[in-house]
């Protein structure tokens, strides 16, 4: 009896450890076309890797959800691509998007990042808590011509999006953030 208390404690005490390794000394991803789940950049130098932690069995938000998708309802017609990016542990995301996209992306076409408004590719970063601007949530935005987006693989039966990306970002207060090296081999949902 115990012994098997003693194990039961054992395996209370490292079931509650906590990983606090929020990804920032990570190596990115390596540039792959395989549907491997993985995105990764650099933010202002510093590396950005989703992580997701691990705090109750209620939390249901995702580190990296991808969709990608035609739409036609009412007024909306066009192709959608959502990448949302989320590292809990640094409290900072990366989104990118498209939303009435006339056409069809394309493999092996580079496309430039833009200001939120149909049929641009545009990105934001988010940053909860941001030292900044002292605001609890910082948002930097893509302005015209202010990166790239480069798909290397769209495979629509086996719904793979890989490619890279850099783009530059400013707040509603003028500051500036840079996100580089980008890179993302997922498998969207299809919406």
């Amino acid at each position: 009896m115990k012994r098997a208390f003693l194990l039961l404690l054992i395996t209370l005490f490292f079931g509650c450890i906590r990983d606090n390794d929020d990804g920032t000394n990570d190596a990115l991803p390596s540039i792959s076309m395989e549907g491997k789940n993985t995105f990764g950049c650099t933010i202002d130098g510093e590396v950005f890797i989703p992580k997701k932690e691990q705090r109750s069995f209620y939390n249901t938000s995702k580190k990296l959800e991808v969709k990608y998708y035609y739409e036609h309802y009412n007024n909306y017609e066009g192709y959608s691509l959502s990448i949302h990016a989320h590292n809990d542990y640094t409290r900072k995301g990366i989104f990118i998007s498209l939303y009435q996209g006339i056409e069809e992306l394309q493999e092996n076409m580079t496309y430039d990042f833009q200001e939120n408004s149909p049929n641009n590719i545009n990105g934001i970063f988010t940053w909860v808590n941001d030292p900044n601007t002292q605001n609890s949530r910082g948002e930097y935005y893509t302005q015209p011509n202010s990166g790239k987006l480069n798909i290397i693989k769209l495979d629509t039966i086996n719904k793979i999006i890989s490619g890279t990306f850099w783009f530059d970002a400013v707040d509603y207060y003028g500051n500036n953030s840079e996100i580089r090296n980008g890179r993302f081999d997922l498998i969207y949902e299809p919406y």
